[in-house]
């Protein structure tokens, strides 16, 4: 361990909490045990100021120069440190799922991966879900799940799957946070973050049949996801003209921002035009249904207010004022689904219908879906 990073161990893991900026002479008594005089360790401290400028001064006070350095730092600490004192370190007290801690955890995976190979990546799975247990309530499962999914979508670039079987199950026990009423146990932010990890390891709802039947005629029980559009682009749907009947072939390759939209496989697909939506309707053998159709599977035939019925919005159902500020999976406020179980056409998403809105100008929004042929 080098003393850089026995430095930005110690300021992670203070008593007090996480500090980022301490006294010149804290940093020296920490390093001391490395030197024989405390004189030395402050005389190390200024000039790797001079030398690598990773740490920088103001007058006594000390810090590093970005806290991303501190982070990876300790993440290097912990790695060249024995198992069982890495997972006592990170495990107890649950401060692997801190958030001053987060970063520092998926810059370890890494590390463990590049420096010693999947079998330690693997090992640190394996301890996380030891001290999980089979028994967690959901709320821990969800938390547990967001932690290791990111931990894997970090490391997708290097081929990394987990080989605990755990894993997987892990992911299809968080489903509940889809369910209206398990979902009341466990916050939002750790639902939303599980939601994310469940997009990264493949989210089994996709694979459902996921049509709803509203009168005579079928709609889709949530929006259009980025992992379903993704396979409209990659089998030539926009160098395929037979899709795109109703117009706009070649006029783009993908939709706007699509990079950044596949790191999120389980939310809607954004950035896309009204000609795009109606590509791949076609291409998926349906139809984008006509603004009297999704009002119709939106409010019902007593004309509920929202999808719900009549009480007023609130985070519990929708996306609300604004908050969290982006997309998210689909199905993530299932309190906020119609009474038939579709999901999301209130607040997450604007989505073409069929109709113009202002004849010849410009298509009608609403909320979202297919209408199956």
């Amino acid at each position: 361990m080098t003393l850089l990073q026995q430095l930005a161990l110690a300021m992670q893991r203070d008593a007090k909490g996480r500090q980022v900026q301490v006294e010149k002479g804290w940093a020296a008594e920490v390093l001391a045990p490395r030197f024989e005089m405390l004189e030395s360790a402050l005389k190390f401290i200024e000039q790797e100021e001079v030398d690598s400028g990773i740490v920088v001064s103001r007058g006594a006070a000390l810090r590093f120069w970005h806290l991303t350095f501190q982070e990876f730092l300790a993440a290097r600490a912990i790695a060249g440190l024995g198992e069982r004192e890495q997972q006592r370190l990170l495990l107890d007290d649950g401060r692997i799922y801190r958030q001053e801690w987060r970063e520092v955890a998926l810059l370890l995976a890494g590390v463990l991966l590049v420096k010693q190979g999947a079998a330690k990546v693997d090992g640190l799975f394996a301890a996380v879900l030891d001290e999980l247990g089979p028994h967690a309530p959901l709320a821990a499962k969800a938390r547990c799940a967001g932690l290791l999914g990111a931990m894997v979508n970090d490391l997708r670039a290097l081929d990394y799957q987990p080989a605990d079987a755990r894993y997987r199950e892990l992911m299809n026990a968080v489903l509940g946070i889809f369910d209206a009423e398990k979902a009341k146990s466990v916050e939002f932010q750790v639902r939303l973050e599980a939601a994310e990890a469940l997009g990264q390891a493949g989210d089994p709802r996709l694979a459902e049949n996921n049509w709803v039947r509203i009168g005579e005629f079928e709609i889709g029980k949530y929006p259009v996801t980025v992992a379903e559009y993704k396979v409209f682009v990659e089998n030539d749907g926009y160098s395929t003209e037979r899709w795109w009947q109703a117009g706009g072939f070649g006029a783009g390759k993908e939709p706007r921002r699509w990079a950044e939209q596949q790191e999120h496989p389980n939310r809607p697909v954004t950035g896309v035009s009204w000609y795009e939506a109606a590509a791949y309707s076609a291409w998926a053998g349906a139809r984008l249904p006509t603004e009297g159709e999704w009002e119709l599977a939106a409010r019902g035939n007593a004309g509920r207010e929202y999808p719900w019925g009549n009480d007023k919005p609130d985070p519990t159902r929708a996306h609300y004022r604004g908050w969290p500020g982006h997309a998210t999976p689909i199905g993530l406020y299932p309190a906020g689904a119609t009474p038939e179980g579709i999901q999301d056409m209130a607040g997450n998403v604007w989505e073409w219908s069929a109709d113009w809105y202002e004849e010849g100008k410009r298509r009608a929004l609403r909320g979202g879906g297919l209408v199956q042929r």
